[in-house]
């Protein structure tokens, strides 16, 4: 998108955004340097930002110790993943807010996840700069929610029929392990090896799949088991 023409309107929205923060505290955590770099810069009043860091134990880290009264932070870091973070902040740190920025929307369990943990603010990249990240600013620094509408039901839409939490156990092994066999997974599982083979079955009918490889290609593609996250546990 060629931002050119509304280069104003990006400044004012800028001023815009730092009247909303008010007297609000916040620790930035964020996947990009520069993006890290350019927002701390951009806030006039220093002592607001408290830590600008870029993976999820130093953010994890910095609130514990600063006790921020918000938390920007976006779902890909370097180290660590976003959402993680802002779902472990809601449970261990209810009184600061969380602004969760999204660029893989593919990862649909996982906003799920944030938004059943109470994140305040889920802001979509597509939806940032038509005015909508200053709304969701306004929103959560005032105590209120923002997420889209349709946040949910945009995921959610694209999956096949619903899988049971033992489905989704089995379905991340099958990832995870590529060839790992039934038998490998019942004692991973602590399972019996016909129990797999039920849920392998089901699983292959749920997702349309042909074999276990295609399914396991088919959940990273639905965003039902993150590859990122499988591919860290190995």
């Amino acid at each position: 998108m060629d931002f050119t023409p509304h280069l104003a309107q990006l400044r004012r929205n800028a001023l815009l955004a730092e009247s909303f923060l008010g007297s609000s505290r916040l620790v930035l955590c964020l996947g990009s340097r520069a993006l890290l770099f350019l927002t701390s810069a951009a806030i006039r009043q220093p002592d607001r930002v408290l830590a600008a860091v870029s993976t999820e134990a130093e953010g994890l880290a910095r609130v514990e110790a600063l006790g921020p009264d918000l938390l920007v932070v976006s779902d890909r870091l370097e180290q660590g993943c976003g959402i993680a973070l802002a779902v472990s902040v809601r449970q261990r740190f209810p009184s600061c807010r969380t602004l969760l920025l999204v660029e893989q929307e593919h990862r649909i369990w996982k906003i799920q996840e944030a938004i059943d943990a109470g994140c305040e603010g889920i802001l979509l990249d597509s939806e940032i700069g038509d005015g909508q990240e200053l709304t969701a600013l306004r929103s959560v620094c005032s105590g209120r929610v923002y997420r889209r509408g349709d946040l949910a039901r945009h995921g959610l839409s694209r999956l096949p029929l619903p899988l049971s939490e033992r489905e989704r156990q089995v379905l991340r092994l099958l990832v995870q392990g590529g060839g790992r066999s039934n038998g490998a997974i019942a004692r991973e599982l602590i399972l019996s090896e016909e129990t797999v083979r039920t849920h392998v079955r089901n699983l292959l009918a749920k997702l349309q799949a042909r074999d276990r490889l295609h399914a396991a290609l088919r959940a990273v593609h639905l965003g039902l088991v993150d590859y990122q996250d499988v591919a860290s546990d190995r």
